[in-house]
C-alpha cells in the first residue's frame, strides 16, 4: 500500500514560480523565525470619495491556519510552523504518524517557508519508484480593509469629525491570495464582532470605532480607529430689536428707526450658515443689523443650519409705525 503525506496546514493559490523548500531526500529547509504579516493600510471613504484618515493601532493575533479554497490549492500562512505526518490511506479517519526529528530528543521539528509564494514539497522517485509532488501557497499579506461611511454630510476642519443625521457604517475587505475570513469591529471598547450589516449611528454622541480584517490563514490588518461625532441638534437663533414694543401682542409694532440685530449658535459642528429673507426679497447672508426707517407690515424669515446640515428657522412678524 502507498504512503501518502498529510500536511497539516491550509493552502493558497498564486502565480508565482515554484520555489523548493524541502525533500524528503536532500537539502534541508531554511530554519528560522519568519516575518510578520505585511503591514496594510486601511482606509476611510466618505460618499465614495476620500476620508479622514485613521489611526493605526496595533496587529490582533489570530491562530495561523490551514485553507483549502475551492481550487483545491492549500494555503498557509507564511510564519506558521509546518509538521508532516505520514498514513498509509487518504482516508482521514485512518491513523496518522507525526514525523520527529533525527537529534537526541525525537522531537516534532517543524519547517517554515522560507518566502510567499508557491511551494513545491517533493519525495524524489527513481528505481521505478514514482516520486511525489505537492503544492503549498504561503501568504504573508494581510487583507486591506476600507471604512465606507455614507448617509450623512461630514465635517473636518482640521479638528474633530462631525457627521449629521442618517450615518451608515460598511467595512468593505480583500484579500487576494488566501482570502478574506472576515472583519471585525468594536464600538466604544466593547467585544470585537463579526461585522455582517452596515451599522448605523442614530445618537447623538462621541463614537470611537475600530475594526480590522483577517484573511483564511489568520493574518490580520493592522486595528484601524476613528473617532467622530454625530451631531444632530439644530442652531439656536436669537433675535434682539433695539427698541422696545409699542403694542405688544400677535404683531408687536416697532418705533421708525428700529434695528434688529440676529445671532445663531451650534455646539458641536458650528454654526455654517445665518440668512434672512425680508418680505418677497431674495434671501441674504446677514452680516450687519437691519434698520427700518420705512412705515409697514414686515415679515422676516431667518434660517440657520450648522455644517452637517442641521436646519433652524424662525419668522419675525411686525410693524414699524
Amino acid at each position: 500500500m502507498g504512503a501518502c503525506l498529510i500536511l497539516p496546514f491550509d493552502t493558497h493559490a498564486q502565480t508565482a514560480e515554484p520555489t523548493e523548500v524541502l525533500r524528503l531526500r536532500g537539502q534541508h529547509p531554511r530554519e528560522g523565525i519568519v516575518r510578520d504579516s505585511q503591514k496594510s493600510i486601511p482606509r476611510v471613504a466618505v460618499d465614495g470619495r476620500e476620508g479622514p484618515n485613521p489611526k493605526l493601532l496595533g496587529i490582533i493575533t489570530h491562530k495561523k491556519q490551514v485553507h483549502v479554497n475551492d481550487k483545491k490549492q492549500v494555503h498557509v500562512a507564511l510564519s506558521a510552523p509546518l509538521f508532516l505526518r505520514l498514513a498509509l490511506s487518504p482516508d482521514d479517519n485512518d491513523p496518522k504518524y507525526l514525523l520527529h526529528g533525527d537529534g537526541d530528543t525525537h522531537a516534532a521539528v517543524p519547517f517554515y517557508l522560507d518566502k510567499a509564494g508557491k511551494h513545491r514539497i517533493s519525495h524524489v522517485g527513481g528505481q521505478g519508484v514514482p516520486g511525489f509532488t505537492a503544492h503549498v501557497y504561503a501568504d504573508d499579506t494581510a487583507p486591506v480593509s476600507t471604512l465606507q461611511l455614507t448617509g450623512a454630510t461630514m465635517y473636518a476642519a482640521g479638528g474633530p469629525v462631525y457627521f449629521g443625521k442618517g450615518l451608515k457604517a460598511t467595512i468593505r475587505a480583500t484579500d487576494d491570495f488566501a482570502g478574506l475570513q472576515t472583519a471585525y469591529y468594536t464600538l466604544q471598547d466593547s467585544v470585537y464582532i463579526p461585522f455582517k450589516e452596515p451599522i448605523s449611528f442614530d445618537e447623538e454622541n462621541t463614537y470611537r470605532l475600530r475594526y480590522y480584517a483577517v484573511d483564511n490563514v489568520g493574518n490580520s490588518e493592522a486595528v484601524a480607529e476613528l473617532t467622530f461625532t454625530i451631531d444632530i441638534s439644530s442652531p439656536t437663533i436669537d433675535v434682539k430689536f433695539s427698541g422696545p414694543a409699542y403694542s405688544p401682542g400677535e404683531t408687536p409694532v416697532y418705533a421708525v428707526g428700529v434695528s434688529l440685530e440676529m445671532e445663531a449658535r451650534d455646539a458641536l459642528s458650528g454654526l455654517a450658515r445665518l440668512a434672512y429673507a425680508l418680505n418677497d426679497e431674495p434671501e441674504k447672508l446677514f452680516k450687519r443689523p437691519l434698520r427700518f426707517e420705512t412705515r409697514g407690515d414686515y415679515t422676516i424669515v431667518i434660517r440657520a443650519a450648522d455644517h452637517v446640515g442641521n436646519p433652524e428657522n424662525q419668522i419675525l412678524r411686525f410693524k414699524v409705525n
